[in-house]
């Protein structure tokens, strides 16, 4: 399986092996129907290129923008003469760095931008299933939190309405307690 970027045109690459042999084939040469592109499980089509021989039994194919428009493109390389030369191959593509993409993130991004982007998420879009994380310590930051009336601190989702986790307090005598803390 390799990755690639959604919908961007790029060549992948792949060997060929000698048809009920062990050694890579360099004698391949290619016809209609050979090379078929699956996108999304949808129906087998020809490649709109033939791939190319670059030496020793390794062969790359380019691809187009519109064939890596799928989450998940399957390059199928079946030699359909008789005999045939090479053993079938098949190469799996993911893709990334769009929403139909196999994996949404893109890898190309900047690595400050992916930083910043994680920084500015809301916490209200975080699924905050184990508060002792750094989502739980971000949420106890800055989101409403309050004294109870058993000393306890209740830490408030996003809303300032509903408690996202109690947590038991220590209160030192003769202090003045903090009764609640709602950051701006």
């Amino acid at each position: 399986m390799i990755l690639r970027k959604y919908g961007a045109a790029t060549t992948i690459g792949f060997p060929l092996i000698t048809k009920g042999a062990t050694d890579l084939t360099t004698a391949a040469t290619f016809t209609a129907g050979d090379v078929k592109v699956i996108i999304d499980e949808g129906a087998p089509a020809n490649a709109s290129n033939a791939p190319a021989h670059e030496g020793n039994g390794w062969y790359s194919l380019a691809l187009d923008a519109a064939e890596l428009q799928g989450a998940r493109v399957i390059v199928i390389v079946v030699d359909q003469t008789a005999p045939k030369v090479w053993e079938d191959q098949v190469v799996i593509v993911e893709t990334y760095g769009h929403a139909s993409a196999q994996h949404a993130l893109d890898l190309d991004a900047d690595l400050d931008a992916i930083a910043d982007a994680v920084l500015a998420r809301p916490i209200a879009n975080v699924d905050g299933s184990a508060f002792r994380s750094l989502y739980g310590a971000i949420a106890s930051l800055v989101n409403r939190a309050r004294i109870n009336n058993d000393g306890d601190l209740e830490v408030y989702e996003t809303d300032d309405a509903t408690i996202l986790e109690t947590l038991a307090a220590t209160a030192t005598e003769g202090q003045a307690p903090i009764t609640e803390l709602d950051p701006p």
